[in-house]
């Protein structure tokens, strides 16, 4: 139970909603929790926080150290979009970082999306869109193997709360 919350909200189905305390990923099975909280061992051994704290004191939680750079992208796309040197900086460190994700990731989407509503992830490939970055990771799957299928496709969009 280290790996996640439960929250007093439930789903439309009237199970409870369990949150990763990591990430935010969100489901309402303990087996589906259970899962992606492998995704996050080293993060749980090492207590999940950046040794450095954000300028505005909030730590910056990081599953390894290849995704630094990816996490302090989403802290400020998150809370520091208004900056925007600082937001620069970190495109750029991230660009810089992360060729392969780069591919996948449409930054200047993301932030202009992100602007108008909450933090989301674009594609670079396509239209598609997700407040969700593992979601995003598993879509580019269909640009990977070139599949235009649409049932590939409804199976990629994260599930709706």
């Amino acid at each position: 139970k280290d790996g996640f919350r439960q929250f007093p909200c439930t789903y439309a189905s009237g199970k409870p909603v369990l949150q990763c305390v990591i990430c935010g990923f969100k489901t309402d099975t303990s087996r589906r929790i259970a899962m992606h909280a492998r995704h996050h061992e080293d993060l749980m051994k090492d207590l999940g926080n950046y040794p450095e704290p954000c300028q505005c004191g909030e730590r910056i939680r990081i599953c390894a150290e290849v995704k630094e750079s990816y996490q302090r992208l989403c802290h400020i796309l998150e809370k520091h979009a208004d900056d925007e040197n600082r937001l620069r900086k970190a495109v750029s460190s991230y660009e810089a970082d992360h060729e392969p994700e780069k591919m996948i990731l449409d930054t200047v989407r993301s932030v202009e999306l992100t602007h108008s509503t909450c933090l989301t992830y674009a594609c670079s490939g396509c239209d598609f869109t997700s407040p969700n970055s593992n979601a995003l990771i598993h879509h580019s799957k269909i640009h990977a193997t070139g599949s235009n299928d649409d049932s590939v496709v409804k199976k990629e969009l994260p599930r709706k709360t």
